[in-house]
């Protein structure tokens, strides 16, 4: 449910041993995910349209990441964001341990922001922008058992406008804000 057809193999490994907590607030799924040595591929005949985006924030051990012709290597410390309804390929040949938030990707639409940008790109959660996300998500994982009904609403929209703002680019421009304003005023409509 949470990932999708997928096939895994034990890259190497007799078994595969891994753990999933999962948080929901709204229509964001945030998990934390610790896996033994493993390969996960989402090849062309698995993959189901509109499938969500996900943002990984790895904390422990190294993944490989391929999709689209792309190769990055995630290492604590590093966040990546993907489409889970293109190819793709994660390979880990030891223990890793992340954060996931999972977004529907119509709510990344319904902000008027482009995916084709966004898709396949690491940044550092180390500092800066990157930091504060993943502190969020952390917290709001923790805390998302405890939270009121009436404030989902805006720790949602906080945690997904703070996920997916070190991945955009910097505008350069008034002209370009208001694009991007226009775009998210239209998208709204």
């Amino acid at each position: 449910t949470l990932c999708g057809r997928l096939r895994v193999d034990a890259f190497g490994a007799g078994t595969i041993d891994g753990h999933i907590d999962c948080a929901t607030i709204r229509q964001l799924r945030l998990c934390q995910i610790e896996v033994s040595q493993h390969r996960i591929a989402h090849p062309a005949s698995c993959l189901e349209p509109g499938r969500p985006v996900k943002v990984l924030i790895q904390t422990c051990g190294t993944s490989l990441f391929g999709q689209d012709g792309r190769h990055l290597v995630i290492a604590p410390g590093d966040c990546l964001i993907y489409d889970v309804s293109r190819p793709h390929v994660i390979t880990s040949s030891a223990l890793t341990k992340h954060h996931v938030v999972v977004i529907p990707r119509q709510l990344v639409e319904q902000r008027g922001l482009s995916l084709d940008p966004l898709l396949a790109r690491q940044i550092s959660a180390r500092e800066g922008a990157g930091r504060l996300a993943h502190d969020f998500v952390l917290s709001a994982f923790t805390e998302a058992p405890a939270l009121e009904a009436s404030c989902e609403v805006q720790v949602a929209d906080t945690l997904h406008d703070l996920v997916l703002m070190p991945f955009l680019p910097e505008p350069s421009s008034l002209g370009s804000r208001r694009t991007a304003l226009s775009s998210r005023i239209k998208a709204f409509i």
